[in-house]
């Protein structure tokens, strides 16, 4: 009897042990896994000279910054220099607000690093930064902005150095090649798959800037920023197929992309609700090998905006080091303002061919 009892008793506590494995389990693989921050500590015992680079987006996450990060990489590389890069913690369920609030932190600690960094490099996509972008500039450390800042009308990055694109000019051309496509009468949609960001919204407002032009000019165009509220491919499908169900007399639309993030959704959503070909016109921002693929393979999608990722992340840490180590500068192309433009590119399909080879390395 008392072997009885202590062989249930056995059974009932490995039971209970292996529930509570599942159940660790369960909640381990059920939270979010996070990718870590980044550190490019490059010749640690050979450089002095030493660099930090804060981004809001980061590769593995998103493919166009593994393209900047290359060019990042073989920079520090070639003028031995230590760079480290810090960028937000990315989650498959977050939404943008978490990832700003994470970049205002990242902001906060870059401006109390220790021991200062030699020169700076930061991506500009929100206002809340300002104060700590001016405790940076009053603690006189050489700093750049690239990618994404040009668009502000903000005082304190008024002075600085901006490598990247113009986001809102890049909206307004891509703006003037779609309208073309309308003959009297038609819908603009912009597809702002991160609106928190603001350079992504001054990619629509050039866009806006553009089809007003057009409407000036006599056509009748109705313009839609669609808001996703989520960094999340199936979000945006579904704000698209709401937009277009909205809309039952199917009028010429032109669409613009922002990124590759929307490039899938866009595609399913053509799919799904089986979009005429002639009902239609689309232009994207960035390239990937999807993107490349579905302008191959249809005429609607009409270019691909190529800002040159790679060109960013190899000039931020170039121009860094020449500006702090030698106080050399390079002047802009644009009258009147400090941007140093690696785009927009406007690539077209007879084009694509020649880029091909070069997606994920330095396109």
């Amino acid at each position: 009897m008392y072997i009885n009892n202590l062989t249930k008793k056995l059974i009932q506590l490995s039971f209970f042990m292996g529930l509570s494995l599942i159940v660790v389990f369960a909640l381990f693989f059920s939270q979010p896994q996070k990718l870590p921050i980044s550190k490019l500590n490059v010749n640690p015992n050979t450089s002095d000279f030493n660099i930090v680079l804060l981004q809001h987006d980061a590769c593995p996450w998103a493919y166009f910054w593994c393209v900047v990060e290359k060019g990042i990489n073989d920079a520090a590389n070639n003028l031995n220099v230590n760079v480290e890069l810090l960028r937000p913690l990315r989650t498959s369920d977050e939404n943008n607000e978490d990832m700003i609030k994470q970049y205002e932190h990242l902001f906060s600690e870059l401006t109390d690093h220790e021991p200062l960094p030699d020169a700076v490099g930061i991506t500009f996509i929100d206002e809340t930064v300002s104060k700590y972008l001016e405790k940076l500039i009053t603690q006189e450390i050489p700093t750049i902005v690239y990618n994404a800042g040009a668009s502000f009308n903000n005082h304190v990055i008024s002075d600085l150095t901006y490598l990247g694109q113009n986001d809102q000019q890049a909206g307004y051309e891509a703006g003037l090649r779609l309208t073309k496509q309308i003959n009297e009468k038609g819908r603009a949609v912009c597809i702002n798959h991160f609106p928190e960001a603001t350079n992504l919204t001054a990619r629509c407002q050039g866009f806006e800037r553009a089809i007003n032009e057009a409407k000036a000019k006599g056509k009748t165009i109705e313009y839609t920023m669609l808001d996703t509220q989520k960094n999340d491919p199936p979000a945006i499908k579904e704000a698209l197929i709401k937009d277009y169900t909205n809309h039952p007399d199917k009028a010429f639309t032109i669409y613009l992309s922002l990124g590759p993030i929307g490039a899938e959704p866009f595609y399913d959503f053509i799919d799904d609700v089986n979009l005429p070909q002639d009902k239609f016109a689309h232009g994207i921002f960035d390239l990937s090998q999807e993107i490349i693929d579905n302008i191959n393979k249809s005429e609607n999608t009409l270019f691909a905006i190529d800002q040159q990722p790679y060109l960013q992340g190899y000039m931020i840490v170039q121009l860094l080091f020449w500006k702090a180590k030698y106080q050399l500068r390079l002047r802009s192309e644009t009258k009147g303002t400090n941007i140093i433009s690696t785009g927009p590119n406007f690539l077209k399909k007879d084009e694509l061919e020649q880029v091909k080879s070069l997606i994920g390395q330095y396109r």
